[in-house]
């Protein structure tokens, strides 16, 4: 649990600032606070930051606001604003300024992936906004091969669920781009897919999940892929596709997966693409101090890989166009 001191007084106002605007590691512009039983709680004062793993665990308990003294409010949003503007300069810095809508359209997606999880249930109005913005993102990376190349360098250290969601997804459509899967149609599926894959993982006990000597964890984690597509499947705007991606995103091709152990062909063809994508960022996380040689540990991996995880014809291919476009032409 966190720690938490009372507020000495529980009486003036305060504002909800919802969590998804909020940046998590990020030093905070005023004192924060938490609603419990009708009082104001302080959870954390100016200058502390919001870890990531607490982050995910608002997430997790469906906690969509925090709160903030009415006199606090306007530093809180022009915090907000600035820190998005520094996010995407930073994106702009890496894959060039020719981009600067994909990055725009890449924060504003952060934003509404960390909307629709931390709600209770989903909300198809939600929904359909995420499908949207999903839409227009891919449409403006799908146009130019700079761009395509481009979506690979989105790819960032995963700080909590919404960035390695998103690297997924990035990583997934990517993927799918340099293997000829180039309908629009088919790309929103896998990046919806890559974008919900750990929606079951999300919403679990992540006291658990951040402890593997718990008795509980192997069973726990292994039920993430039918626990997230239960947990959707009230949704009327998700479609089938997306729900077969996400429970087939940890099948292996050699049929060492779960949680079904689906073989080769078996297994549906976009979650073969998203498997790679989902290994390639939990590699990256573990080269917090360089992504590129996080990169190299993932392509290493892909390309060597023979038919035992992802499927043999996929995966060198996928590899050497990583490597082009991380590293540029004269990778080798």
């Amino acid at each position: 649990m966190y720690s938490i001191t009372v507020s000495e007084n529980n009486n003036p106002e305060f504002g909800a600032i919802p969590i998804f605007r909020i940046v998590p590691d990020k030093s905070l512009p005023a004192d924060i606070f938490v609603k419990i039983n009708e009082k104001y709680i302080r959870f954390k004062i100016t200058g502390d930051n919001l870890p990531s793993a607490k982050y995910d665990y608002f997430i997790s308990k469906n906690v969509e606001s925090l709160y903030a003294k009415e006199s606090d409010i306007s530093k809180f949003f022009d915090w907000i604003t600035q820190v998005k503007k520094e996010a995407v300069e930073d994106i702009v810095a890496e894959v060039g300024e020719d981009n600067r809508e994909v990055a725009e359209s890449y924060q504003n997606l952060k934003e509404t992936v960390v909307d629709v999880f931390t709600a209770e249930e989903l909300s198809d109005e939600k929904v359909l906004d995420l499908q949207a913005q999903a839409a227009d993102f891919i449409e403006k990376v799908s146009k130019f091969k700079t761009t395509i190349n481009s979506i690979a360098k989105l790819t960032r250290f995963s700080q909590n669920v919404a960035d390695h969601s998103l690297n997924v997804a990035n990583l997934s459509v990517f993927f799918s781009l340099v293997l000829g899967n180039n309908h629009q149609l088919v790309l929103e599926n896998i990046y919806m897919g890559g974008i919900f894959h750990d929606y079951g993982k999300a919403k679990m006990d992540h006291e658990i999940l951040e402890n593997p000597t718990h008795p509980r964890y192997e069973k726990l984690l292994k039920s993430h892929p039918e626990v997230g597509v239960e947990a959707i499947a009230e949704s009327k705007v998700i479609p089938p596709q997306v729900n077969t991606i996400i429970v087939q995103h940890h099948e292996c091709y050699d049929g060492s997966g779960y949680p079904r152990g689906l073989r080769g062909e078996e297994i549906y063809k976009l979650s073969r693409i998203i498997s790679m994508a989902n290994e390639m960022d939990t590699i990256l996380s573990k080269y917090p101090d360089s992504i590129e040689d996080g990169y190299r540990a993932g392509i290493k991996i892909l390309s060597e890989d023979g038919g035992k995880l992802f499927d043999p014809e996929m995966a060198p291919h996928c590899a050497k166009a990583l490597e082009h476009a991380i590293f540029g032409e004269g990778a080798s």
